[in-house]
């Protein structure tokens, strides 16, 4: 029996069959890297926990031209996107635990550049959601931390729907032609007050995008100390979210997502 490796690299022109080949040479919870594009002819569907990580969103890429949902991640684990961009196909997740961070989903014109359903959980962080029908979509039980997203050019930016629930908080939704955030069915996400649905502008109305300053997302910085140190405190999550006014429901969430990490949050002393 061939030894499951921890890592693959791919790197250059790539295939879907190359990906399929790294991921069956993988063991659960590896790494695979991607250094180029990989471009899809068909669907490739994960039942594995792994990490895609690419070297940064404008030089890894993986294509799917007509595909649909060229990327689905179906079963229990994590499942972990990151520094990677999707093009002209979607990214549908099923289920376990997922996390994108700095990735890119665009130009999936019939569908969402992101689904998430079932009763997924985890978070989508510093992404980009670009020329999609819709960008990030929430559905099914699913529940997703999403927060500093940058959404434009879509139909609508992004959507919770079925008995999704979760929160949305600093995510920039401009220039979408229908909804920024929307709400439906029985979707009950957190909402920062800064990003509430708002009617969406007419078309004419929208604006030349213009690439933001990326902020810092300080979640991630609070897990990257955590991850260091062992815990946090929750003056530490006060100090770190001051400037955001957050709502005892979404600082509860946020200590909650801290413990699935690992990370244990010390009470204050009397």
């Amino acid at each position: 029996m061939t030894k499951k490796l921890e890592q693959v690299t791919l790197s250059g022109e790539l295939t879907d069959a190359d990906l399929t080949r790294a991921i069956d040479r993988l063991e659960s919870g590896g790494t695979i890297h991607i250094e180029g594009v990989v471009r899809l002819s068909k669907q490739v569907v994960i039942h594995k926990a792994l990490r895609l990580q690419g070297v940064n969103r404008d030089a890894s890429w993986i294509v799917g031209e007509g595909l649909g949902f060229g990327l689905v991640l179906k079963g229990q684990g994590m499942r972990s996107l990151d520094r990677l961009s999707v093009a002209e196909c979607g990214v549908k997740v099923q289920g376990g635990r997922f996390q994108a961070s700095r990735c890119r989903f665009t130009h999936h014109a019939a569908g969402s550049g992101l689904h998430i359903k079932n009763k997924t959980r985890g978070r989508i962080s510093q992404c980009e959601a670009l020329g999609n029908f819709q960008g990030i979509v929430l559905a099914g039980a699913s529940d997703m931390l999403v927060t500093f997203n940058r959404c434009h050019q879509n139909t609508d930016g992004i959507v919770f729907q079925d008995q999704a629930r979760g929160a949305a908080l600093k995510n920039d939704c401009r220039e979408n032609s229908g909804h920024g955030v929307w709400v439906r069915g029985l979707a009950r996400p957190i909402l920062d007050e800064d990003f509430r649905p708002e009617p969406a502008p007419p078309r004419e109305a929208l604006e030349k995008s213009t690439e933001p300053v990326e902020e810092v997302d300080p979640l991630e910085e609070l897990i990257a100390r955590g991850s260091q140190e062992g815990t946090v405190t929750l003056q530490d999550i006060r100090e770190a979210f001051n400037a955001y006014s957050l709502s005892p429901e979404v600082f509860d969430s946020l200590v909650e997502r801290l413990a699935e990490e690992g990370i244990e949050v010390k009470p204050e002393e009397d």
